[in-house]
C-alpha cells in the first residue's frame, strides 16, 4: 500500500491507489516536485508543510499519530556524509551489489544546501519486510555499500515517512538514477538469511560514529559547557541534522528539555513548548500523546 501526505506536520496518510508502490516511487521521482529559488530556510518550511512524503509497505490506520506500520515495501537508505561525494556514492550502487536489483536514488532536498552526499536510496522488496527483517537487509547493504547511511528512521521509529524527489535550485545539477532495466526487486529471505550467518559483522560496519570530545580544548581554552550549549543550540535549530550527536531522538528531546529548563529556573510550560517545537521539526514527530506522557516523566528527573 502507498500512504502519503504533503508536509511532516500533516496528522493523516492518504492513501494512493493503482500501481504498485515501487512504481508510484519512481513516477514521483520521474515527476517531481519543484522548490525553486528558495533559501535554505525557506526549504525547511517546505518541507514541513508542502514536500511530498510517502510510506510504502503495511499499517493497521490512516490516522500517522496511531497508525503502526507493521512492514515495508521499499527499503531506503538515506546518505547522509559530508566526507564522501555524490556521484562516488552513485558509482558505488551501480558498480556493486545494488547493480542487480530495482533501485531508485535522488539528492535530497538538503543537497548541495549541506556539505558532502546527501541523497536517498530506495529498493524494491520482493516482499514486505517486517522491522526486524528490514534491520538486517539495511544493515548488510550498508555494509556491501561502505556508505554512511541514517539509521534512526530503521531502528527507532519504523513509521518514519520518506521524502519524494524535490528538485531545488540547490540539487537541480545532481540527476536522479534509475535501476529498474533486466532487474529485480531484492531478495528479503536471502538477504537476511545472509545477516543471520554473521550479524556480528553487519552490526560493527554501521555501529554510530562516537561522540565528539567535549572535554575542555587544550589549543582554544572552550570549556566543556561552552561546546556543551553549543551542542544543544544547533540541536534546537536543526534537529534531524543533529540529534545522532545524543545518540538518538528521544536522547537529544530530554537533553534540550533538561537544558532549557536549567536555564529558565524551572519553567515546565516554556520548556514543554520548545520540546513540542523541537519535535515538531523531525520527519518523523513523536505523537503528541507519546510525547506528553515521555515529558511528564522526563521532567521528574530534571533540577536546576
Amino acid at each position: 500500500m502507498i500512504y502519503t501526505q504533503m508536509g511532516v506536520l500533516a496528522k493523516e496518510y492518504q492513501v494512493v491507489n493503482g500501481g504498485t508502490d515501487f512504481q508510484h516511487l519512481v513516477y514521483t521521482t520521474e515527476h517531481p516536485a519543484t522548490a525553486e529559488n528558495m533559501t535554505p530556510e525557506q526549504l525547511d518550511a517546505f518541507k514541513r508543510t508542502r514536500a511530498p512524503y510517502a510510506v510504502y509497505g503495511l499499517a493497521d490506520g490512516t490516522g500517522r499519530a496511531d497508525a503502526e506500520v507493521t512492514a515495508r515495501t521499499i527499503l531506503f537508505i538515506d546518505v547522509d556524509d559530508a566526507a564522501t561525494d555524490y556521484d562516488m556514492v552513485l558509482g558505488m550502487l551501480t558498480g556493486g551489489i545494488m547493480n542487480r536489483y530495482n533501485f531508485v536514488a535522488y539528492p535530497t532536498i538538503r543537497n548541495s544546501v549541506k556539505p558532502g552526499a546527501r541523497l536517498r536510496v530506495g529498493v524494491e522488496l520482493d516482499r514486505p519486510a517486517t522491522q526486524d527483517e528490514y534491520v538486517k537487509i539495511w544493515r548488510v547493504l550498508g555494509f556491501a555499500l561502505h556508505v554512511h547511511g541514517d539509521e534512526a528512521g530503521v531502528t527507532r521509529q519504523f513509521k518514519q515517512l520518506q521524502g519524494n524527489y524535490v528538485r531545488t535550485s540547490q540539487n537541480a545539477h545532481r540527476q536522479p538514477l534509475f535501476n529498474v532495466i533486466d532487474t529485480d526487486p531484492l531478495p528479503v529471505d536471502l538477504f537476511v538469511q545472509t545477516y543471520d550467518s554473521n550479524p556480528d559483522q553487519f552490526n560493527e560496519a554501521v555501529a554510530p560514529r562516537g561522540k565528539p570530545d567535549l572535554r575542555n580544548d587544550s589549543t582554544s581554552g572552550i570549556p566543556h559547557y561552552a561546546t556543551t550549549n553549543k551542542q544543544l543550540l544547533m540541536a534546537i535549530l536543526d534537529p534531524e541534522q543533529y540529534y545522532t550527536l545524543f545518540g538518538g531522538w528521544d536522547n537529544m528531546l530530554t537533553s534540550v528539555g533538561g537544558w532549557v529548563y536549567r536555564q529558565t529556573y524551572g519553567d515546565v510550560g516554556f520548556t514543554a513548548d520548545v520540546v513540542e517545537f523541537v519535535n515538531s521539526l523531525g520527519s518523523e514527530p513523536i505523537a503528541t500523546k507519546e510525547l506528553s506522557d515521555k515529558f511528564k516523566s522526563w521532567v521528574r528527573n530534571w533540577r536546576y
